[in-house]
């Protein structure tokens, strides 16, 4: 019986990563993450889901569904509404906020191990320190 439960998990497991379509992801990481914030604020967290997708040279998907970078993530994309969806792809197309590539961090509050901050909305956008 436990083998049967095991195997049915890993197979709801695989199959929610599966799921995963890059423009879906980022609406929805761009839902949970920022859906309360100005439009400036919510554009900067596109741009750090880029930055970090050209460190890491991953698809969206891979690089949302990191180990302890984005928990939602963990069972997979959620689905948006087509109100949402279309939101995500105003925003997509708004001309960048944060133009160095060396923001890859965004939350409520001041990291102290970060090298500098930017404040947008109720966001502080972060650098590794060098």
């Amino acid at each position: 019986m436990k083998h049967i439960l095991a195997m049915s998990l890993l197979l709801v497991s695989s199959c929610a990563v599966a799921k995963c379509v890059d423009e879906p992801a980022k609406a929805y990481m761009l839902w949970k993450e920022a859906r309360n914030q100005p439009i400036e604020a919510q554009r900067a967290v596109l741009d750090v889901l880029h930055h970090r997708m050209l460190k890491s040279r991953l698809t969206a998907c891979k690089e949302l569904m990191k180990p302890s970078q984005y928990p939602y993530m963990k069972y997979g994309v959620e689905p948006v509404s087509k109100e949402w969806l279309t939101h995500y792809r105003k925003v997509r197309r708004m001309p960048k906020v944060l133009l160095d590539e060396g923001y890859i961090f965004f939350n409520h509050r001041k990291h102290k191990w970060a090298g500098s901050h930017r404040k947008i909305g109720n966001l502080y956008f972060s650098k590794e320190r060098t």
